[in-house]
């Protein structure tokens, strides 16, 4: 019975199959990791809030975050429904933002973490 409906919207949509099953993918766990990062981070920015109001910042980050997958899955479950240039661009741009930011908090981790090792070394250096 689904797969008759799904053959039956990729028709109408002029989807194949297999990408508008990736859609329903995308938009359905899209949507769960989405409200589960936002979940996260705002626990995270109410508890660094609570302790310092710069702690809120990583927390503030990831509930962004969690809101630009959550808009990528939107926008892919549109595009199962009618095929649409303007939801596609508001799917990539979305997630490529999220990408960005990811990628940027990586960096940013691995220069913390190597000038933190760098640091402890030269701390245990003098001590011995």
């Amino acid at each position: 019975m689904e797969n008759d409906t799904m053959v039956r919207a990729a028709t109408e949509t002029n989807l194949t199959i297999k990408r508008q099953r990736g859609l329903k993918t995308v938009a359905r766990w899209g949507k769960i990791t989405g409200i589960m990062i936002m979940i996260t981070g705002s626990i995270s920015a109410l508890i660094g809030l609570l302790s310092f109001i710069i702690g809120a910042i990583p927390g503030a980050i990831l509930t962004w975050t969690g809101f630009l997958i959550f808009k990528s899955a939107k926008s892919a479950d549109n595009l199962t429904y009618e095929w649409n240039e303007e939801e596609l661009d508001n799917l990539i741009e979305s997630y490529g933002k999220f990408l960005m930011i990811n990628g940027v908090l990586i960096i940013i981790s691995i220069v913390v973490g190597v000038l933190s090792m760098g640091a402890i070394m030269t701390i245990l250096a003098n001590f011995v």
